[in-house]
């Protein structure tokens, strides 16, 4: 019985056909176009199987985009295209009249995805080429260009990085000061002690900063996709909070094992170049500052993981632009520290030393909290972009089996059909293979991402190291002058450093901001714009910083220490110090763009030239204290012109390149 209606069906079918051809083909198109869907949507509902045949067939994606409305949103502009394309339409299904061998139904197959793949085309906004105008060119290209951030989201990003990291410097005075109000007789000796302990804690931190410079750029380049890869950015996240944790334990077990010997080498070369001016130094007192200074190196040492993983977690944050966690974040830690030193106080060196590390444990919290729920958002879409894959494979396979029912409505031979079409049960296994596992909060990378990471670290790690010679380079060369000079330029250095951390605020603000229009296609325009922004912000800071230091340097010593030759000494300097502040905001911003292009030899090969040439320059020609200083803003000055000749030399590459396209999109439109 089912063996005659099906016979009756197709004979029903080839008089329909012999009709549409005196009727004309739009006749043919409304009647053969969706007879052998009918068909199969009754075999399907007689199955139990529901299907939408009202929906134009898409092909599977390599590349989907993550949030689910947008797919939705293909798939209601599809249906909605289907009756924009019934001419397309009406000549496959005109081919349907002729068919009567598989190579006529290979033909329509390629006709209906090449169709199919023109509408998805006008879905995405990206028209096919017979269409394109210029018009919808230049709309194209306004809509694929990056966002340019304002100058109030900027300053906003600049000065919130700035409070960030001025955190540190200030909850160290916060410690110095609690300790020096301390009525105890060996409070000078405690006070005395933290200097050399926060010296090489501080420096070691530092060293490990380049990852957290290596976080930004990788995540920075991972988000600037319109299409993001939320499996990358877990994995990235992952592998290096799982660096940090290694590096936190390599801290903490130099500092337990070779830290006192740091420790000694550093109190007794200070003890050596001030013996003259402390005459009553005994070993005893020696012994002494030695003890309270491992005291307190140690007990920062045992929080390193979680000061370490905070610097990276921080970068994470910032790289999302999430500024309001690490505000929160340092807000908690600092109030955790001026408590625990002043409930502490009588604890002296090591109660300051507990308030400090329970301050950044606290502060890793607040991080690992806010990364935590930022990797559970990119595993949700991740999820949901997994589904919209596995949906459109549903449907790829639902056209699959329309296909084997036109296929077998027309009495097409088996040998004929194609060999893509996928049966339910393997498609159904190849979904569930395709699902990976979660990405853990922390993992250790493989040898091909460590390899990566590598790379991209060790020439950031060996600039840092570069800038740690040339400061260390400055204070070793002051020492062979006297206390007094060595006094003098420890406060220089300090408030530089202090008003430095605004060119270091602009370097975060570049690598943050210009990977959006580097990657994965260089906008020029939008990068031509943030970099005049960044330049005019970088100008205003450079003034105000280097009137400000000068104004301090110059009228302003007496309130930074009491000695007269000290403060004559900073006065005469000042010129220096505020011209080497000036130009420091353009190197930053310079080198923040330098890695932001991951233009790693010019970085390289900068420190390279420029810290040889001031080693030579304080070891030969500086013959006094004042040409400590000139040295220095030589170094600023070569740097910035190595910098500026690279990055001007990019751009003039970059505007022959627009130029040569316009000319060619010209000549096109002729």
């Amino acid at each position: 019985m089912l063996m005659m209606r099906r016979k009756c069906s197709h004979v029903r079918q080839y008089q329909l056909l012999l009709l549409c051809i005196f009727l004309g083909a739009p006749s043919s198109c409304l009647v053969l176009g969706f007879a052998p869907r009918q068909l199969a949507a009754r075999r399907f509902q007689r199955e139990g199987r529901i299907r939408s045949y009202d929906l134009l067939r898409v092909p599977p994606l390599r590349e989907r985009p993550s949030p689910r409305p947008v797919a939705a949103t293909r798939r209601a502009a599809a249906s909605s295209l289907s009756a924009s394309s019934s001419q397309e339409n009406s000549a496959i299904n005109i081919s349907l009249t002729v068919i009567h061998d598989a190579n006529n139904l290979h033909a329509i197959n390629a006709t209906e995805q090449s169709i199919s793949e023109s509408s998805l085309s006008a879905i995405d906004g990206q028209l096919p080429p017979s269409c394109t105008t210029p018009a919808n060119a230049n709309a194209a290209a306004a809509a694929a260009s990056a966002p340019i951030p304002s100058y109030r989201q900027l300053l906003t990003f600049l000065f919130t990085t700035v409070l960030i990291w001025l955190s540190e410097p200030v909850l160290s005075l916060v410690d110095a000061t609690v300790i020096g109000s301390l009525k105890t007789k060996n409070a000078i000796i405690q006070l005395a002690a933290i200097g050399p302990a926060t010296t090489l804690y501080d420096s070691l931190l530092y060293m490990t900063y380049f990852l957290a410079i290596a976080t930004t750029n990788k995540l920075t380049k991972a988000n600037a996709t319109q299409r993001k890869n939320y499996r990358q950015l877990q994995t990235i996240t992952s592998h290096v909070l799982g660096v940090a944790a290694v590096l936190g334990c390599l801290v903490t077990v130099f500092c337990y094992a070779w830290g006192p010997r740091v420790l000694k080498h550093m109190v007794v070369g200070n003890a050596a170049t001030t013996a003259a001016s402390v005459a009553t130094a005994t070993s005893l007192q020696t012994q002494a500052l030695l003890h309270h200074a491992g005291r307190y190196t140690a007990i920062r040492a045992s929080v390193s993981v979680a000061s370490i993983m905070g610097m990276v977690m921080q970068a994470i944050l910032l790289a999302t632009l999430d500024t309001k966690t690490p505000i929160l974040a340092v807000l908690a830690a600092s109030i955790v520290n001026v408590f625990g030193d002043l409930m502490l106080r009588p604890w002296g060196v090591q109660g300051a030393a507990i308030a400090t590390a329970a301050a950044s444990v606290l502060s890793a919290g607040v991080l690992y909290g806010a990364v935590r729920r930022r990797m559970n958002e990119w595993r949700r879409l991740e999820e949901e972009a997994n589904d919209d894959e596995e949906e459109d494979e549903r449907m790829t396979q639902s056209l699959n089996e329309d296909s084997a029912a036109l296929e077998t409505s027309l009495k097409v031979n088996d040998s004929s059909v194609d060999a893509t079409h996928l049966e339910p049960g393997l498609l159904a296994s190849a979904a569930t293979n395709s699902k990976q596992q979660p990405v853990p909060i922390m993992s250790i990378p493989d040898r091909k991402s460590f390899i990566e990471l590598v790379k991209l670290s060790g020439p950031i790690f060996f600039v840092i190291l570069a800038k740690i010679a040339c400061y260390g380079a400055m204070t070793l060369r002051a020492t062979d002058f006297g206390v007094v000079p060595l006094a003098a330029h420890n406060i220089m250095m300090r408030i530089y450093f202090f008003y430095g951390t605004f060119g270091d605020s602009i370097s975060q603000t570049a690598q943050t901001y210009l990977p959006a229009t580097l990657y994965p296609k260089l906008d020029s325009k939008s990068f031509n714009k943030i970099l005049r922004r960044l330049i005019t912000i970088a100008a205003i800071v450079s003034i105000v910083n280097s009137q400000a230091c000068m104004l301090i340097l110059r009228h302003c010593g007496r309130f930074l220490v009491r000695d007269a030759g000290i403060v004559g000494m900073m006065s005469q300097n000042a010129g220096f110090v505020g011209l080497a502040l000036m130009l420091h905001p353009f190197i930053m911003f310079l080198e923040g763009v330098v890695i932001a292009s991951r233009d790693f030899r010019t970085l390289t090969m900068t420190y390279v030239a420029t810290l040889g040439l001031h080693f030579s320059v304080l070891n030969f020609f500086c013959q006094s204290f004042p040409a400590i200083w000139r040295t220095f803003f030589v170094f600023q000055a070569i740097r910035a012109g190595s910098f500026s000749w690279n990055v001007w030399r990019r751009q003039r590459a970059l505007s022959k390149r627009d130029e040569a396209s316009s000319n060619v999109a010209a000549a096109v439109t002729k």
